[in-house]
C-alpha cells in the first residue's frame, strides 16, 4: 500500500512540473538572481552538433528558470554549504558565484548594509557630516581645494556574482550623505555608477580582495577628472594578472 501512494505520488509530481512550467504563472525577472527568466529557444538554423547542443541548453535553462519552488531550493542549498563550511568564518568572508569572495559582516555591518537592514543613526549621520564639513573649512583656509571620492565595495558592483540569499537594497547607504554633502557645496564623486558602466572595460575588482585592482582604480579616477575637471587621463594599457592572492583569502581563513 505505502509503495503503491509513494508511486502516485511520484507519477502526480512528474505530471504537475511540466504542466506548471509550461502554464503557470512565471515573473519575467528573477528576484533572488538579477536577471530576466530564460525565454524558450528558438529552433536552431541547422543540424551542426554545436546548435543542436546550444538550443537543448537553452530549454533545460527554460525549464530549471520556471521549476516550482525553485528560489526556495536555492536558498537551502546555499545554507546547507554555509554551514558545510565549518573552518570559515561567513562573518568575515563568504563565498558568491565562481568563487568569488565578498567581505563579511564584521567589518562595518557590510552585509546588513548591502541589503539595507542596517543604516546609521540620525546622530551617526550629522557627525560624519560635521566631520567633512570641518575638513573642507580647514584646507580652504590653506587656500587649497577639497574633493572626494567614494568608492564602492565590491558586493554593490559585482552583484552578479553574489550568493541568490543576499539580494541588495535598491537604495544605498551613501546616497543621503552624498546628498548632503553635495547641499553643503562639497565636491564629492560617487564612483559607484562610473564602475558599473565600465565593467565591459575587464575586471576592476580582483575574485579575492576587497579593493578595486589597477584597472578599477584608473576608471574611477578617470571618471572623477571628467565630472570634476572636465577633462581625461592619458590613456594607459594594462596586463592581466596570472595570480592574485587578495586580502579575502587570509580574512576568510582559506588555505589559497
Amino acid at each position: 500500500m505505502k509503495r503503491n501512494v509513494i508511486t502516485l505520488f511520484l507519477v502526480a509530481a512528474l505530471f504537475f512540473v511540466p504542466v506548471f512550467v509550461l502554464v503557470g504563472n512565471h515573473p519575467q525577472i528573477i528576484e533572488m538572481e538579477r536577471r530576466p527568466i530564460a525565454a524558450f529557444p528558438q529552433k536552431p538554423k541547422s543540424l551542426a552538433a554545436n546548435r543542436i547542443k546550444k538550443f537543448f541548453k537553452e530549454i533545460e535553462s527554460y525549464y530549471s528558470d520556471r521549476i516550482p519552488f525553485r528560489s526556495a531550493f536555492i536558498v537551502i542549498a546555499e545554507y546547507i554549504n554555509k554551514f558545510g563550511k565549518i573552518d570559515i568564518n561567513l562573518d568575515k568572508c563568504y563565498t558568491g558565484k565562481d568563487n568569488w569572495l565578498f567581505l563579511g559582516n564584521d567589518y562595518d555591518h557590510c552585509i546588513d548594509t548591502l541589503v539595507g537592514t542596517w543604516k546609521p543613526s540620525e546622530e551617526e549621520e550629522k557627525s560624519q557630516l560635521r566631520f567633512f564639513m570641518n575638513v573642507n573649512d580647514v584646507i580652504n583656509e590653506f587656500g587649497a581645494e577639497f574633493y572626494m571620492i567614494i568608492g564602492p565595495n565590491k558586493s554593490s558592483v559585482y552583484e552578479e556574482y553574489l550568493p541568490p540569499h543576499i539580494i541588495p537594497s535598491e537604495f544605498k547607504v551613501s546616497d543621503k550623505l552624498v546628498d548632503n554633502l553635495k547641499k553643503h557645496n562639497i565636491r564629492i564623486f560617487n564612483a559607484i555608477d562610473c564602475i558599473k558602466d565600465n565593467k565591459k572595460l575587464g575586471l576592476l575588482y580582483y575574485k579575492t580582495d576587497t579593493h578595486w585592482n589597477a584597472l578599477g582604480a584608473y576608471v574611477a579616477l578617470d571618471g572623477f577628472f571628467k565630472e570634476m575637471f572636465h577633462a581625461a587621463l592619458p590613456e594607459c594599457t594594462f596586463t592581466t594578472a596570472d595570480k592574485f592572492y587578495g586580502d579575502l583569502v587570509s580574512i576568510g581563513g582559506y588555505r589559497s
